[in-house]
């Protein structure tokens, strides 16, 4: 949808940017209102993938407060975020792993960085075998039949 979204706007001659553009970010929060729909009494967020910043900056925007712990999640090959606010700016990285690629960014997004250096609580940096770890105990831990985890792992 983002992508389509950018399509037609820049050929309308507007320009937006998914990691970057403040409405984005600001519906990307809407996914920390169905965080507090399922965990209403949670004091910690720590599941949110980093990547450009957009989605840990909308949701830290529409849950932080200071009861709340919001915690972004980058990999060790991919930590552009956790760089850019040890450094106080926004850090290049010269390449990303491949493994995450859906959070492999070089550079975060100005307004994204902004933001997670005001209100991110904390970023984890992870290793493949960590994500592999998580996506195990999920998967095992669903409800899937036997026939739907066979065909789960056939269609990967």
């Amino acid at each position: 949808m983002l992508l389509l979204s950018n399509v037609f706007l820049s050929g309308s001659g507007l320009r937006s940017s998914s990691l970057d553009d403040p409405l984005v970010i600001a519906g990307q929060g809407t996914a920390g209102s169905e965080i507090l729909k399922q965990a209403p009494h949670s004091n910690q967020i720590d599941v949110i993938f980093v990547g450009g910043g957009g989605l840990v900056a909308g949701v830290d925007e529409y849950i932080g407060s200071p009861h709340t712990k919001v915690i972004g999640v980058e990999t060790l090959d991919g930590d552009a975020m956790a760089r850019s606010i040890a450094s106080g700016v926004r850090v290049t990285l010269p390449e990303v792993g491949p493994f995450s690629d859906g959070t492999a960014v070089k550079i975060v997004g100005t307004e994204t960085f902004r933001i997670c250096k005001q209100l991110l609580d904390e970023i984890v940096l992870v290793d493949n075998d960590e994500i592999c770890a998580s996506i195990k105990d999920i998967f095992e831990g669903s409800s899937f039949s036997q026939k739907q985890r066979t065909r789960w792992i056939f269609l990967r």
